[in-house]
């Protein structure tokens, strides 16, 4: 079992790790089981509006610097190729939301959903009045809603491995010890997981 957060699906959607869509097609195998937290879907649609509004700003920034070139006879030509094709982009762009929506879905499809309820909404608010890692609310929420899950589904044989990029608000003495406790092995880089992965799978690396 992996569990996954918010930059799991992002690393999916936005296609920006290939390791993280090899563990996607893994998972529509069956060879392994994702198992990611319901905030981190939410967390991730509301961001994903954000990163891809963040990129048209950027590209509206360089377009209205290509409309200043324009103006000199010696660049107008290329301006205009340049200002078409970050037209187009921008076009593009704001398709992206609907896109990357119908993707999250096929997320869905092949991974555990972890509820998110009451009781892991105060367990983790209660870790950030405490004072204890990962801090943040979101983060605790997510962190919360794995442990909890973890809970759940003890097995003997069962490997659990969680994957988060977020090494900054996960790097803790205490997260560490936590998830020992449960028997999950702890990865920041996704490439790394994988490795583990495929040595649980057997699968020979020559």
């Amino acid at each position: 079992m992996v569990f996954a957060e918010t930059n799991w699906i992002f690393d999916c959607v936005f296609k920006r790790d290939v390791s993280a869509e090899y563990m996607f097609e893994l998972a529509q195998q069956d060879r392994i089981v994702m198992s990611i937290p319901r905030f981190a879907f939410a967390e991730s649609r509301g961001q994903s509006e954000v990163i891809i509004q963040r990129r048209i700003d950027n590209i509206q920034l360089a377009l209205a610097s290509l409309r200043e070139l324009r103006r000199s006879r010696h660049r107008a030509e290329e301006a205009n190729q340049l200002i078409n094709s970050l037209q187009e982009m921008i076009n593009q762009l704001k398709q992206e939301p609907s896109i990357m929506q119908n993707l999250t879905e096929d997320i869905k499809l092949i991974c555990d959903i972890i509820p998110y309820d009451m009781e892991i909404q105060a367990r983790a608010r209660l870790r950030v009045i405490e004072r204890q890692p990962p801090f943040a609310e979101n983060d605790s929420v997510i962190y919360e809603s794995i442990l909890w899950f973890a809970e759940q589904n003890q097995e003997i044989d069962l490997t659990m491995l969680f994957l988060t990029r977020n090494r900054r608000d996960f790097d803790y003495p205490h997260i560490y010890h936590e998830l020992e406790e449960f028997g999950i092995e702890l990865f920041f880089e996704t490439g790394e997981c994988v490795r583990r992965l495929r040595e649980l799978l057997g699968f020979s690396e020559n």
